[in-house]
């Protein structure tokens, strides 16, 4: 099939048959087209209500029917208004199948707006399908037409006519849809603009479509004695317009029965005698939330605590389902539960059915609820009875209590292990110099022992040394810990510093058993932090390796200026016997500590270690802006890694912060 066959393409030449309307037919046609959009916006604002109920499929079937026949009766009385000056006559098979587009696109956009919250890819597919539905009915029930002459289509008018279909279709979902949100409170004026938009989508459609019909003049054989006159088409039409009539009054006067019924009886309730005014003046100052509902789910009546927990005014809620009331989150559970109080049918006792649940507010935020569920034969009704409570806030509480509780208790175990260390690192160095000092004291041959002397006395200063930077650590972790630690960030070179750092080490150690090196580029390494503080972790962490790295130790310094995040790390890496997992561990921790004996391989060996050195230089590298990583294992070594802001723009601004 060729686009000539369809479209007014190479036909310039030809004589066009001129056309008019019956006004009065016009008229009549918009105005079944809107009538059938307004029942199909009720029915919509039904099926929305009803999203667990068995007889949501017939809702839609019923809605798809009156909205497809509605289009289809609406297009051939607009078809019956055109006038041609010849004959004009209908496939039977044609015309009765150009309903189906109109029914199914009916249905499927029913299908995917009739829900409490619909999102815009939802709505807007919706329309293109509700107006492409449009569009292919009316072409199709065009094919039916059998007319002496070559009817063909103008392109613009022909794609505009889609176009017209479609935005008014979207138009006209998004009004219904915003009806049916949950808290929105449907008015007739909102339906009657929602069907007046569908009636436009539809008719505007049509008398678009309509525009662009050619028909050129020529000797065109109809196809025989199956064709439809337009009487019989006529009474067709009216026929199908008055059951769509019917069926959209039945909807407006349901509806308004409705509406009176929900009328009659808040009346009755206005008229109810003291005892029942005193009972509701209770159960509104009652603090829990309540809420009864039927069988089906139907919200009968709250409290005002209900407004208070839920945000819904009761004028917005009642009538709706009650699994409106559970959140997403854990819906599954809470369904199922929902579900089997719905379907316990015998009455229960006051103690009813306890429940902890997540309940979802008018503004979607969730809620933690704690419920008790009875039920009661009322005029031989099912009604269930639902005291609600919200305990987001005592749960919120009781968690914080409990993480605090543990907090509580490490950080006091912590302290207790850390102190129980801490005096044995004490005590060990201040024993050796005591029981040094009493030997060198009591026992003659020792002081006359000049070697003997000598060691005793490197013993006694190593082990005050050691004594000393136990105490400068705890002195500096002090500091650090109550925020007393002051910083003076300035850029300098890292290289040059490592330096100054190492020289004094590399005096004071044994080049064959220890070996240090530095690897750096030819230019300077800027770095943006405190001084004072890059030298104390360079020194902490080389102090380590020193002392703990045993004999041959190879120790390299590093830097690398090519890391990303505007640092520049430093490692120091060594060879020598490695880390306990258990220490890097609590590296972080504010009382770390560690008893596991290293893999020792020499005399500079201290044999146990508190790890406050680590701590510190991790505490030290966060308040400069930085990180600090170990990456160490049993003996394959240690390289300990600090990452520094670098002396740029982006460093200087990392620092800064």
């Amino acid at each position: 099939m060729n686009l000539s066959d369809f479209f007014a393409i190479g036909l310039n030449d030809r004589p066009v048959l001129p056309a008019s309307y019956d006004p009065v037919l016009v008229t009549v046609s918009f105005f079944v087209a809107a009538l059938a959009g307004f029942a199909f916006v009720r029915l919509s604002h039904r099926i929305a209500e009803r999203q667990a109920s068995p007889l949501r499929p017939a809702w839609t079937a019923g809605g798809a029917l009156i909205m497809g026949f509605g289009i289809w009766s609406m297009h051939f009385i607009g078809m019956l208004a055109y006038r041609l000056p010849i004959s004009v006559a209908y496939d039977p098979w044609l015309t009765a199948g150009s309903a189906l587009p109109a029914v199914l696109a009916s249905a499927w956009s029913l299908h995917l707006v009739s829900r409490p919250e619909v999102s815009t890819i939802r709505l807007l597919s919706a329309g293109v399908i509700l107006g492409g539905g449009v569009g292919l009915m009316h072409y199709t029930g065009m094919a039916a037409m059998e007319v002496g002459a070559l009817v063909r289509y103008d392109v613009p008018l022909f794609l505009l006519s889609l176009l017209v279909a479609v935005m008014f279709a979207v138009a006209a979902l998004w009004i219904a849809n915003r009806m049916a949100r949950p808290g929105a409170a449907p008015s007739f004026a909102h339906e009657g603009i929602a069907a007046l938009m569908i009636g436009f989508a539809v008719a505007g459609m049509h008398y678009t479509a309509m525009s662009s019909t050619l028909c050129f003049a020529q000797r065109y054989p109809r196809s025989g004695i199956l064709n439809m006159e337009p009487g019989v088409l006529a009474v067709a039409t009216a026929i199908v317009a008055t059951l769509i009539l019917i069926t959209g009054i039945a909807a407006v006067v349901f509806d308004r029965r409705l509406a009176v019924e929900i009328a009659r009886r808040m009346q009755a309730i206005d008229r109810a005698d003291e005892t029942d005014q005193r009972l509701q003046l209770v159960l509104d100052n009652v603090a829990d939330a309540l809420v009864t509902f039927g069988r089906d789910g139907t919200i009968q009546t709250v409290n005002r605590a209900f407004e208070r927990v839920f945000g819904y005014a009761p004028q917005a809620i009642l009538g709706r389902h009650v699994s409106l009331l559970l959140a997403e989150t854990g819906a599954g559970a809470g369904r199922r539960d929902l579900d089997r109080i719905l379907d316990d049918h015998k009455p229960q006792s006051a103690g009813g059915d306890s429940l902890r649940f997540t309940g979802r507010r008018s503004d979607g935020t969730e809620v933690r609820l704690e419920g008790v569920f009875s039920n009661v034969v009322e005029d031989g009704r099912l009604v269930i009875i639902g005291a609600l409570r919200d305990v987001t806030e005592r749960e919120r509480s009781l968690q914080a209590l409990t993480r605090a509780r543990e907090m509580a208790e490490n950080a006091s175990r912590a302290k207790s292990e850390f102190i129980s260390h801490m005096s044995h690192e004490l005590r060990t160095p201040l024993n050796a110099v005591i029981g040094l000092a009493d030997a060198l004291l009591r026992v003659d041959a020792l002081r006359n022992d000049q070697d003997r002397l000598r060691q005793y006395l490197l013993d006694i200063q190593a082990s005050g040394r050691h004594l000393l930077d136990l105490v400068n650590e705890i002195l500096d972790l002090t500091v650090i810990e109550r925020g007393g630690r002051t910083l003076t960030v300035e850029t300098f070179d890292a290289l040059a510093e490592i330096e100054d750092v190492l020289r004094p080490i590399r005096l004071n150690i044994d080049g064959r058993r220890t070996r240090i090196t530095v690897l750096g580029t030819a230019n300077p390494s800027l770095i943006t932090a405190d001084r004072q503080s890059f030298k104390q972790v360079l020194l902490n962490l080389a102090g380590n390796a020193i002392v703990h790295g045993g004999d041959d130790l190879d120790l390299r310094v590093e830097v690398d200026a090519s890391t990303p995040d505007a640092l520049t790390c430093i490692r120091i890496r060594d060879n020598g016997p490695g880390m306990p997992q258990k220490l890097i561990d609590a590296i972080g921790q504010p009382f770390p500590q560690v008893s596991d004996t290293y893999i020792q391989g020499g005399r500079n060996s201290q044999g146990k270690r508190t790890g406050l050195g680590l701590y510190i230089v991790c505490q030290l590298m966060n308040l400069n802006g930085g990180a600090f990583k170990i990456d160490s294992r049993l003996g394959e070594g240690t390289t300990a890694a600090t990452f520094w802001p670098r002396g740029t723009k982006e460093g200087r601004e990392r620092a800064a912060e």
